[in-house]
């Protein structure tokens, strides 16, 4: 029993766009030394996609099969940060820095992001045709993360300005409940 199987994969479509960010800052002087404090909002993970595709595949027999196969997949969220930060001037060529990171599901939101699957499988046999729909929500949640962002600025002479920056790692755990429904 030899099968060979084709696939001719259809067009995907990624759409995305939204505004993610937004700081204030407030720069002021202690001592004779430059000081800017601020705080921020960012959309750091943005999930918002549209996927689709068509497969059309042949199957040689016996029996002889097509398997015509129609998937959609919408995700929408993200995930943010409210990032506090702090920087001075230590010296008239030298800036350090430090910023907070708090990481979260997405503002307006009780979830960071949910992926919607749908797909319907189309068999074709010399004894008739079947056709299975499903529609699955995936629901991710529970972000919650704190990082930190460190830097330094050597400003030289004329043009020539050196940085250096680290950041801390995080982790966060996130669940994942999946819905399922026959169509």
């Amino acid at each position: 029993d030899t099968r060979t199987a084709t696939t001719d994969v259809g067009t995907e479509t990624l759409t995305s766009g939204r505004l993610n960010f937004l700081s204030v800052a407030i720069p002021f002087e202690v001592r004779g030394r430059n000081v800017v404090v601020s705080a921020s909002y960012q959309e750091v993970f943005a999930f918002d996609s549209r996927l689709g595709f068509e497969s059309h595949n042949a199957v040689d027999g016996p029996p002889p099969l097509t398997v015509d196969v129609r998937q959609r997949a919408d995700q929408w969220g993200h995930i943010d940060a409210f990032s506090p930060a702090a920087a001075v001037e230590l010296a008239p060529t030298l800036s350090a820095g430090a910023t907070l990171n708090a990481w979260f599901d997405g503002l307006g939101q009780s979830y960071a992001w949910r992926r919607r699957i749908r797909q319907t499988t189309t068999v074709h046999s010399d004894q008739g045709q079947t056709e299975d729909h499903s529609d699955e929500l995936q629901t991710f949640e529970g972000v919650q993360a704190i990082s930190g962002t460190f830097g330094i600025l050597w400003r030289g002479d004329g043009m020539l300005s050196v940085g250096l920056k680290g950041e801390t790692p995080f982790t966060t755990d996130i669940r994942r409940t999946i819905a399922e429904r026959a169509r």
